[in-house]
């Protein structure tokens, strides 16, 4: 097997400091590079084109939401990603998996469920999902997701439906079910759930 090497995009250097030490008991040898930063990440992944993961969390600074995992994944689609968060509520799951990484694992896991993770993924290319959350997802279709983001950034229905290419009336139609899917009566209460949930990132 070639020797490994490993990207860590963690901005909390303790938490960077115990996954540099799993990747290093769990694949002996391995080459392991840092970085605390998005656009840090970035450059190291140019110069290092011979990774054999990056793992990567979702909330580094210098990027916001999913923005930074989508451009990751459109510059370097064959880059394995291993996204690790502590938003590990379903929805939030789902969204970074169709961002366009190949695995999520939540920090709360355990050890033996973290390594096992990086190895399914890194060994055996599968895809893996692994959390500690049974909180039941509401079935939001890709244009709530969208509707909930530009609700957040403090747009109007007709905002919203300007920037979707949407009537208000549709606009109104997804308010109301994304309402009615957090159990909530505001746009306030509809971004602050969101958020908890991990539906949307800050």
């Amino acid at each position: 097997m070639k020797n490994l090497k490993f990207l860590i995009a963690e901005d909390h250097d303790l938490y960077r400091e115990g996954l540099l030490n799993l990747l290093k008991e769990t694949f002996v040898g391995c080459t392991i590079i840092e970085s605390g930063d998005f656009p840090t990440a970035y450059t190291l992944i140019e110069e290092h084109r011979d990774l054999s993961l990056l793992i990567l969390d979702i909330q580094l600074p210098g990027t916001e939401r999913l923005d930074g995992l989508k451009l990751l994944r459109y510059q370097f689609p064959l880059l394995p990603i291993v996204v690790i968060s502590a938003l590990e509520m379903g929805a939030n799951v789902q969204n970074i998996m169709a961002a366009g990484a190949n695995g999520f694992i939540s920090k709360a896991v355990k050890k033996s469920q973290m390594q096992e993770g990086l190895q399914a993924v890194l060994m055996r290319g599968e895809m893996v999902a692994i959390t500690n959350c049974s909180h039941t997802l509401p079935p939001f279709s890709p244009r709530h997701i969208e509707t909930l983001d530009l609700l957040a950034e403090g747009l109007t229905n007709k905002g919203i439906a300007n920037k979707l290419g949407i009537s208000e009336i549709t606009v109104r139609q997804y308010m109301s079910e994304i309402f009615n899917y957090l159990q909530v009566d505001n746009r306030t209460q509809a971004v602050i759930v969101a958020k908890k949930y991990g539906i949307l990132i800050d």
